[in-house]
Parts: structure tokens; sequence; C-alpha cells
């Protein structure tokens, strides 16, 4: 199949756009998600279940995965607020001690209590 002059242009165009379009997509549900989703008070316990990787996503939405940031079954989460099926969520990793915040799919979250603020015993 030869491609001639407009056809491929238009499609070398799409294929640069479309990348484009998927990121402010997902940066306005993320807005919207910020604006619209109630807040946990105080932050809530999850444990991961199910089987495999459960990967973050920059915005509540099936096209907002990020293919690099996954935890794992049994990992622990602190969840923040809920959109859609999604929960808004920070991993710190016990090894090196760095977070990550994103949403997860919800369906994939074992509650496990409330995160109430630490008081020292008098």
């Amino acid at each position: 199949m030869k491609l001639h002059g407009r056809t491929a242009l238009a499609l070398i165009c799409a294929a640069c756009i479309t990348p484009l379009a998927h990121a402010a997509d997902c940066a306005a549900l993320a807005k919207q998600a910020e604006a619209e989703a109630p807040a946990f008070s105080p932050p809530s316990s999850y444990i991961v279940g199910g089987a495999g990787r459960l990967y973050f996503h920059t915005a509540p939405g099936p096209a907002c995965r990020d293919n690099n940031v996954f935890v794992i079954p049994n990992d622990r989460l602190a969840g923040y607020a809920e959109f859609h099926g999604y929960i808004s969520v920070m991993y710190l990793n016990p090894g090196s001690l760095k977070s990550y915040l994103g949403w997860v799919e919800a369906k994939r979250l074992q509650y496990q209590g409330s995160l109430a603020p630490y008081a020292p015993p008098k």
C-alpha cells in the first residue's frame, strides 16, 4: 500500500497528536477528580489484593495508566479519595522510602481501616 502526500502527512500528524490529546484528557480528568471526589477523612489503609501487578494511573481512568509504576499483592497503600471506581493512593516503598502518588482500581484493594492521627500515650 503506497501512501501519497496529504494522506501520509495526516497519519504522521495523527500519531503525534494522539499522545498529546491523551495527556490533556488525563490532566482534565485528574483536575475533575480533584474538584469532585470526596476526600477520606482520616485517610484509609488498604492492602493490594488479587493477583499480579496493580498499575498506578495519573488520573482515575483506564487510558491514564502509568506502565512504569505498580504495586503487587500484599503491598500497603494509604487512600485519600474515591472517584469512578478508582482510589487516590500513596505507596511508600519500604526499601527505598520513595513514595508514589496516583490512582489505582478500587476493586483490587482490601480496606484495612482508617489512618487516624498518631496520639502519643499519656
